[in-house]
């Protein structure tokens, strides 16, 4: 056999190759689509818009309470017959109404939040999904897109194999792209060429790897006639998992409902209690000062005490200076005198 034709009939062997790689990718899509289903019911909604509270309106004694809305009048149920405020003021019911009421147009932004787990590197992650957002009953169909997507885990698995079917097996060599690939007896001799391998079935070598290939049976006839051999490629994939984010605007039109009205009071020695506080608070407050005499005057500050402590101090230790110099020159002039007294004395004798 020539060389030319050997090169062609290889080369009709690697169209075949492709041709099992294009199933092989037909099949992961069919896949991404199953993917993408299994996403929109693994989603959960984790912030929408919040059902209104009731509604509280405070009008001098009178206390009104709005209920959550309802669908239906007959859902409407009578209110309590109290009402305690903070303060732990009781209000008694004192009226109360069933009454229809228009909810305008409403645009609300909704937010689904889903796990992917196990998500292969073939695996595309749906860019949007659409479902139903619900609000006091009434439904409406929201379009969401993908705002966020991490990674919070990764790892590597075995179990990834694909096909590799060699057509003219009688050939010595095949055509894998510009490389040629000896057959091999005991296993095809496909090392090195793993990356382009994966490439041809349309993944990448980011995430995947081909650790083996072996035979996967003997030679046969195809239904041209041609000499073929299975082979089956053996090795393992990253797969991750994700944390999604969604986000849309769920539009409601306008709609009927209904709910309760109800109408609280004081009771009424409630009522004269607190009407007499509030006269108490209201009256001006009056207040009468007497002139009184220097011992009402306002107490000395701390340097005032201090300055008349000092000066007392010194005008005492004044006095017992003078009072000793004076006692001194008493006893001097006693000393000094006492001779003469005594000398006069005698001459009187």
């Amino acid at each position: 056999m020539s060389t030319c034709k050997r090169k062609e009939q290889n080369r009709s062997g690697d169209e075949r190759l492709r041709q099992k790689s294009r199933l092989f990718q037909i099949s992961l899509w069919v896949s991404l689509i199953l993917f993408q289903m299994i996403v929109i019911e693994s989603m959960k909604v984790y912030a929408s818009e919040h059902m209104p509270e009731r509604k509280v309106e405070s009008e001098g004694q009178k206390i009104t309470i709005y209920s959550e809305n309802y669908q239906k009048e007959e859902e409407c149920q009578e209110p309590a017959g109290s009402y305690w405020t903070k303060e732990g003021v009781e209000y008694v019911l004192t009226f109360w109404e069933r009454e229809q009421i228009t909810v305008p147009a409403q645009s609300c932004l909704v937010i689904k939040k889903g796990f992917c787990e196990g998500v292969e590197g073939i695996t595309k992650l749906p860019e949007s999904v659409t479902a139903k957002v619900e609000r006091e009953g009434k439904q409406t169909e929201v379009k969401y897109l993908l705002e966020e997507k991490s990674v919070i885990k990764e790892e590597w698995q075995d179990g990834f194999t694909f096909p590799v079917t060699f057509h003219k097996y009688d050939a010595d060599y095949y055509w894998l792209r510009d490389r040629l690939v000896e057959k091999g007896e005991e296993k095809p001799h496909l090392e090195g060429c793993e990356d382009l391998l994966l490439e041809e079935i349309g993944v990448s070598p980011e995430f995947y790897q081909i650790t083996d290939i072996s035979w996967d049976g003997g030679s046969y006839e195809d239904e041209k006639g041609e000499r073929c051999r299975n082979a089956v490629a053996f090795g393992r994939k990253r797969v991750q998992d994700y944390q999604l984010l969604y986000q849309g605007v769920a539009e409601f039109p306008e709609y009927e409902m209904w709910r309760v009205a109800a109408v609280y009071e004081l009771p009424a020695t409630k009522q004269k209690v607190q009407e007499k506080s509030e006269t108490i608070r209201e009256a001006p407050l009056i207040v009468q000062i007497e002139e009184e005499g220097p011992a009402s005057a306002a107490e000395p500050t701390l340097w005032e005490r201090i300055t008349r402590t000092l000066l007392i101090t010194i005008a005492v230790g004044a006095m017992l200076f003078f009072g000793g110099l004076l006692t001194l020159a008493a006893l001097w002039g006693k000393r000094a005198f006492l001779p003469y007294g005594r000398k006069r004395s005698r001459e009187r004798r």
